[in-house]
């Protein structure tokens, strides 16, 4: 068994699974497509009702629920916008890799990873690869070349973005195409509002919490994850061999 996805009823329960070297999606049990000889990802709308499977024979296709795509020579990455009403997904067609949403084939890369949907509207952001560099692609807008992209942060407007990247063995974050900083680590960074955010980094040998170009440190470790509650930043850190639970107010 592959893939396990919950409809909106709580009751029918759809999956993929393969039997006799072939691969099929089921529901409660039974069979309703199949079989195939390649069986791509599996994925449910956030409001439980619609499905994307991206499966096929000699040639790849996606089926939204009753509904047939393609051919195409690789299908995958589907992802449904936020109120269920549009898919998007990555094609690979004459040797290049394409994002399609509303019929439409954006990109032309090397590779395509990462497809995501902005919260509350039809934007969404990727990352391409063209010519052993990382480009992040959001709306209209094209940043790069990276050797690697790591995290992606949108803020909950859609309107601001963050990004980890590394680049001449350095990592960066990038908002909005500026660079920030120059570390040997950071983690994952969080939007504390739709304009600011917050992470721990390394810097040289000692870890700060960075808020507004502010550093709360030094620590000699700062765990990943950080919380957000009530206008105080919470995250545990390690100084001196002992690991505490701190709080600031922002």
């Amino acid at each position: 068994m592959f893939d396990v996805k919950i409809f909106s009823n709580g009751l029918s329960i759809l999956y993929t699974a393969v039997t006799n070297n072939k691969g099929y999606l089921f529901i409660n049990g039974e069979i309703i497509r199949g079989p195939f000889n390649i069986l791509g990802p599996l994925e449910i709308s956030p409001n439980g009702k619609n499905y994307a499977l991206c499966a096929g024979k000699d040639k790849e296709y996606i089926f939204l629920n009753n509904k047939k795509f393609g051919p195409y020579d690789v299908v995958t990455f589907p992802v449904f916008s936020y109120d269920s009403k549009k898919i998007a997904y990555v094609i690979k067609f004459t040797n290049k890799f394409y994002v399609i949403f509303d019929n439409k084939k954006f990109g032309g890369y090397d590779l395509i990873t990462r497809v995501s949907f902005i919260a509350k509207n039809y934007k969404f952001y990727y990352t391409a690869l063209i010519n052993s560099k990382w480009f992040f692609v959001f709306d209209k807008i094209i940043e790069g070349p990276y050797d690697f992209i790591g995290d992606i942060c949108i803020s909950k407007d859609g309107k601001n973005y963050i990004y980890i990247i590394k680049k001449d063995n350095k990592l960066y974050l990038v908002q909005n195409k500026n660079l920030i900083g120059s570390y040997n680590y950071i983690n994952t960074p969080i939007f504390i509002n739709n304009n600011e955010f917050v992470y721990s980094s390394k810097i040289d040998k000692n870890w700060f919490i960075i808020y507004n170009k502010n550093r709360i440190g030094p620590y000699d470790y700062i765990y990943p994850k950080i919380k957000i509650v009530d206008n105080y930043i919470f995250f545990i850190a390690r100084k001196n061999k002992k690991t505490k639970f701190y709080k600031f107010r922002i």
